[in-house]
Formats: structure tokens, sequence, C-alpha cells
């Protein structure tokens, strides 16, 4: 009796409630109620209400915002007699879209679902099927199989594409959709298995090459794991045919893991034989071992004597080891400068170093030699930060003198000077396009049109210094980092804020390069986490595994790789180590020992495959994260090898240099890429046939480093030995009754 009487009670109020306010929020709040009201009766007597409210004439206009109001609470909760409330009314909502695709489903209303031509329906469909209550999962998937309109049967491919989308392959296959245009067609039955169906389309390759060519590395990576699956031959004349030495150049060690696969499962040793004589000397000596073990010889007796020797070449180099890519060459120590150096930075072409420091002056350097080039001089204090513009034609500098100063190094002319700041500027920013540049003081950040100096945004901070400053890869959004370890986020275009980042920061950084339309995120934390962020809107993607101390964070210019330092406590020692993730996966890719208790900096190589290292004492350190993880220690006679801590390290553009700055005390290490000569096909090695001679000829080349550039340098002899000289003389050449003449001009 007491509940009969409170379950009419709470009928009463919710019609009271109901009629006292047309506002949709009434009944969106009455709704969200159902979940707290434990007594059954309570709940069935405000869905009554709720139910007569619905019914016609039971809500003025029969208002469709109450409806959307009502689905919405639903989407939240799927509070059952609320579902069965909505499940009677029989009416969808009207929206955002998303509301009304998947009420649709709930009720069963594809109809309008098959027919549309709305592209951000299939979004909605394919997140749907993961939906908790099965009715809607089952029908999302009904619905995407169904599909009419071919502008959403291609949207379905596309997310299969370029989304790798489980359910939308699936669905794709179901519905037997296909994209129109031709190459994108033969990619997506490539990518979904679809063999026959692909190589009538595209029997010779050749829209598989130029896809290759066009590809990103996760598309790439796709194509070899399919190709390797189902054991099709046809890939390996897709990225080695005719017209395509260039090409094996370019092709990463997934693919060719996959080319020495598919060879050795068909035994197609003359192939991979004319591949080795091509192919990038760490690959061509795979394939020698491949055709070697299988007891696989030419028939021609020369050339069967050549094989048989870089064969047994290739063996020694493949049984020492895989080389260090990057050797040390000699170390400079630049002409120091008067007081602490505080600033370093390479230009983009990587042929000029420029620092800066407490003595005021800003000192440029040829990165070649080491010889001072010029001393820019201006600043009344401390500089206390350095930029390039993305196009190296402008510097700017940044100083305690509260300015910020623009040199035009091409023209010559005297610095640009900005603003009026509150204080030290302490670091600054290009955007990628060169267009804007960020600079932080303790009041404010600043967004100027690096042409014209025009002030764009004034962003006002009230936590103190900015501590440093960078832009996303697509130039969309600043980021600003400041004490308290705090990260917030700008919209560049507008200049407003995006909030702050709910993590406690001590290092960050993005990746140089967007994911599809995303720009990621990377920070270190104050309590040993490094995480993944989506920026916009600054979503959690990624916890990484393992620990980190937040002292050094950095990503592979390629974007595949993210390294961050971590100290470990063994016994009484504590040592340093290189914690690595793949980036897109957030997966841990190993960990890198070192000798230092604690590292200080890092810095990839432009080519991602070293990574250099500066620990407590001061010394550096070079190692590979790819093929031989050796490390060298970097030091010569002339130099000391401690120097105080390292403060700042960089790889230059170009790889072939590293700088580091301590105290007052700044060094150029000259470093040797062997790797572009064991990575570059050996018919396109010709510009570089005096570099490897002169590598070769070199005292103290280590044995494993010797061995391959030995092995490389048969190679291009023997691609070479068909050459003809032409002596400087007249030659003539007799054809029947005429002689033809070549003059071959001597140098003068």
């Amino acid at each position: 009796m007491a509940a009969n009487a409170a379950g009419q009670a709470a009928h009463l109020l919710a019609q009271t409630l109901l009629r006292s306010s047309p506002e949709p929020q009434i009944a969106s709040a009455l709704a969200q109620t159902l979940p707290l009201l434990k007594q059954a009766e309570l709940r069935q007597n405000v869905v009554r209400a709720l139910q007569e409210h619905l019914a016609p004439g039971g809500s003025p206009a029969d208002d469709p915002l109450l409806l959307n109001a009502l689905w919405n609470v639903w989407l939240q909760e799927r509070h059952p007699e609320l579902d069965n409330l909505l499940a009677s009314h029989n009416r969808s909502a009207s929206r955002p879209i998303s509301l009304k695709v998947v009420s649709a489903l709930r009720l069963g209303q594809l109809d309008w679902i098959y027919a549309s031509d709305g592209l951000e329906i299939v979004e909605v469909l394919l997140a749907a099927v993961d939906d908790p209550q099965s009715v809607v999962s089952e029908q999302a998937r009904a619905a995407l199989v169904g599909l009419q309109n071919p502008l959403t049967q291609e949207e379905v491919c596309r997310w299969a594409i370029e989304h790798d989308h489980l359910q939308a392959i699936q669905a794709a296959l179901s519905g037997d959709y296909a994209p129109r245009d031709g190459q994108k067609r033969a990619l997506f039955f490539l990518l979904t298995g679809q063999w026959e169906r692909y190589q009538a389309l595209d029997f010779d390759a050749s829209l598989l090459r130029a896809l290759h060519q066009a590809a990103g590395d996760e598309l790439r990576a796709r194509i070899a794991r399919q190709a390797r699956q189902a054991g099709w031959g046809g890939y390996v004349e897709a990225l080695t045919g005719a017209r395509s030495a260039r090409r094996l150049g370019e092709l990463d060690e997934n693919e060719w893991e996959v080319i020495l696969a598919l060879l050795g499962r068909d035994r197609r040793w003359e192939q991979a034989w004319r591949l080795a004589q091509a192919a990038p000397a760490l690959w061509s000596a795979r394939l020698l071992q491949l055709c070697d073990e299988a007891g696989w010889r030419p028939a021609e007796a020369p050339t069967a004597q050549a094989f048989a020797d870089l064969a047994q070449t290739g063996k020694t180099c493949l049984a020492l080891g895989m080389p260090f890519e990057i050797l040390p060459g000699e170390r400079l120590a630049l002409s120091p400068q008067r007081r602490t150096i505080s600033a370093l930075a390479f230009s983009p072409s990587g042929n000029m170093l420029a620092s800066a420091g407490a003595d005021r002056n800003i000192v440029l350097y040829d990165c070649q030699t080491g010889e001072t080039l010029e001393r820019l001089e201006g600043h009344s204090a401390a500089v206390a930060s350095l930029a390039f513009s993305p196009h190296g034609n402008i510097l700017a500098s940044g100083g305690a003198d509260r300015s910020v100063r623009l040199w035009s190094l091409d023209q010559g002319q005297p610095p640009r000077l900005l603003g009026a700041y509150a204080g030290a500027v302490t670091t600054l920013a290009f955007s990628p396009d060169g267009a804007r540049l960020a600079d932080g003081d303790p009041a404010a950040i600043r967004l100027w049109e690096a042409d014209s100096g025009k002030l764009l945004h004034l962003l006002p901070i009230d936590n103190g210094d900015t501590l440093s400053l960078g832009f996303s890869p697509d130039g969309a959004w600043l980021a600003s980092h400041h004490p308290g370890n705090s990260l917030r986020l700008w919209q560049t275009d507008t200049g407003q804020s995006a909030g702050e980042l709910m993590e406690q920061v001590t290092n960050w950084t993005f990746s140089p390069l967007p994911v599809a339309s995303d720009n990621l995120l990377a920070t270190a934390s104050t309590y040993g986490q490094a995480r993944l962020w989506n920026v916009p809107p600054g979503a959690l993607l990624h916890t990484l595994p393992g620990n980190v101390d937040g002292a050094c964070l950095v990503v592979a210019p390629n974007g595949r790789l993210l390294a961050a330092s971590h100290r470990q406590r063994q016994g009484d020692q504590t040592n340093a180590t290189i914690q690595l993730w793949e980036l897109l996966s957030g997966e841990t890719a190993g960990a890198l020992e070192t000798t230092a208790p604690l590292l200080h900096a890092l810095a990839f190589s432009p080519d991602s495959r070293s990574l250099a290292y500066a620990g407590q004492s001061g010394e550096v350190w070079l190692q590979q994260v790819s093929g031989s993880r050796r490390a060298l220690q970097l030091r010569s006679q002339d130099t000391p090898p401690r120097s105080g801590v390292t403060q700042q390290l960089l790889c230059s553009p170009t790889g072939r240099q590293l700088a580091w700055r301590a105290g007052d005390q700044l060094f150029l290490q000259q470093l040797q890429d062997i790797g572009s000569l064991l990575r570059t096909p050996t018919s396109l090695r010709f510009s570089l046939a005096g570099e490897l001679e002169n590598l070769l000829q070199q005292p103290g080349l280590p044995e494993v480093e010797r061995a391959w550039l030995e092995f490389a340098a048969r190679l291009q002899a023997w691609q070479n030995r068909f050459e003809i000289e032409i002596e400087d003389t007249p030659i003539h050449i007799a054809i029947g009754a005429y002689d033809i003449e070549i003059d071959v001009p001597s140098e003068r």
C-alpha cells in the first residue's frame, strides 16, 4: 500500500514537472533519475508520466527536441525501462546524426540508412557494431552490408583501405563493395585478399608500383603482410621489376624480408641472383646467402666464379654481424664563447651551426670546417633562445634583454625587433611552414607573422615562465610547457586556449609526422610514465609500458619510434637505460643499455637508425636502434673526455655532424655515414664511389665495417665490368664505304 502511494506520488510529481515547463531538459532530468530509483514502483510511474508526455498531444507540438533529449539519456544510461519506453514510441532521434543512426538501429528502421548518401553514417555504423546492446550491433552489421548508395559503399571501402578496419573489410566483402577508381580498386582487392580480382585488374603490377611509391609506411607494411600471407610472387616483380633501381634503395627491412621469403619459397634463384647484383649491399649479402645455401650456381663458368667470390665475401660479412652505419670522424672543439653557452641550433640545410650565450653574442660556425663564419651582435644581455626558420633564411633569437630579434641571414640587414616583453624570452619556435613564430616570456606567449613581424595573437599565461614551445606537424596547434609541469594547448588560427593536459609533464614532444589527420604528442611524467596523446582534442591514446625518469624524451624523425630515459638501481649502482616504443601501436620496442648513471640528452639521427645520448659525466655515445645495437663512445686525442654536464645534444639535418654544449665549451663531431653506401643500390652508387674508396683507405677502420665496405666495392666492380674507356684521341669506325670519326675533346 505504501509502495503504491509512493508510486502515485512519483507519477503526480513527474506529471507536474513536465507540464510546468515545455523544456526537454525536464524530461531528460527525470530519465536520468531512473537508475537512482531503487523501487520498481517509482521507476514505473516516472516512465508512465514520460509515456503520457510523449503521446500525441502530450507535449507542445510533439517537440522533436524532447525525443532527442530522451534518446541521448538512453545512449548514456541504456536503462531497460527507458529503452522499452522509446521502443514502444517507435520514433528515432532527429539529430545529431550519430544519435539518429543509433536510435534507428535500435528500432530496426534501416530503410533510410540503406538509401542514405551521407558519408558520416558509415563511421557511426562501424562504431555501432561494437555496441553493448546486441540488437543495435546486429542491426549495424545488417545496415553496413545493405548500403545501396555508391557513395556510402565507397566510404566503407575507404575505411577498409585507410584504417584497416576489420568490420569495414567484412562489410565490404559481404556487400561486394569496391572503389570506382582503378588504382584504389586494385589496392582494395589486394588488401582484402581478393587475389584473382586484383591480378585481373593489375596484371602487370603497374598499379601496385605506383601505389607503393606514393604509400606511407603503414600502408606499405600492410601490403607486404598481405603478400607474405598469400605467398604472392607478383609482389617481388612489383617492387624490384624493370626501371625500379632507385626503388630498391627505398624498400625497408620488412619489405626486403618478404621478398627474401617469397624468392626462397618459390626457389627463384636466378631472379635472386639478378636482384643481388643490383640491390644494396646489406641485402645483396642475404640474397647471395639464399642462393648459396640452396646449392644454386649460375650456368656460365665466369659468372659462377664471380657468384662464388661474392657469396663468400657476403657470408663473411654476415658472420661478423651488421655494421655500425655511422662512424665517428674528426671531433672539433669550436672556438669558445666567453661565457656559458645557453642555446644551440643547426640550420635546416645542416651547413651552419649557431650558438648563443651569456656573452650576448650569437656565433655562426661552418659545419664542415668548424670555422667561425660570423658573430651577430645586438643583444644587450644574455641570449637565451635560438630558432632557425624552416627555410633557413631567418634566425630568431630571444634574450634576457626582453627582446626578440629576427636576423636575415641571406640579406645581411640589421635585425628586426619584435614587441616589448615582460622578461627574458626563454623559448622560440617556428611553425613547420615558417609562416608563424611563437615566443614566450613570464607574462604571455606571442604568435607572430614571421615575414611581416605582425603580432597575430597574445596568449596570456598565469603560471610563470614558458619553459618550451612546439608546433604540431600540421601547424594548427601550439603546445606550451610551464612551471608546475603543466602543458597547455592553443589553436594557432584563433589563439584560443584548448585547455591544459591532465598530466604532470616533465618532458614532451610532438611526433614530426601527422598520422592520418591526427597529431601525436608524447609526454613523460613526474611519476615515471610515458604517454601518447591525440591532438586535437588532447585525448589519451596509450599509457606506454615500462617506466621513465622524465629527463629525456625524443621521437624519431620518421615518426616510428619514441625513446625516453630511465634510471634503474641495481644494488649500490644506478644505471640509465633508453626505453623504446613503436609510436603507432604504443608497444615496447626494447631497451638500450648504457654505462651512464643518468642521461641528460638524447638525439636521433635524421635516418632514425641511430641514437646519440649524453651522460652525467659529459661523455657522448652513439648507438644504433636497428641492426647492430653496438654503442660507440665519441672522444678524440685532442679534446678531453670530460667537459662538464652536457646540456644540449643535436644531430645535423644531414646526419654528418653531432653538436653538443657543456658550460662554455662547444663540440662538433664529424660523422661518416657508411649506411648510405651500404643501403644504396649498386647501380646507383656511381656518385658515391669516391667516398667508398676514401673510407677503405682510412687506417683504423673497424673489422666489421671494413668487411662490408669491401663487399660493396666488389659488388660495384662486378656491376661495372662492362664499362668501356674512350681514349682521349679521335676514334675511327669503319662501316662499309664510310668512315665515322668521333672527336673526344681534351680537358682544358
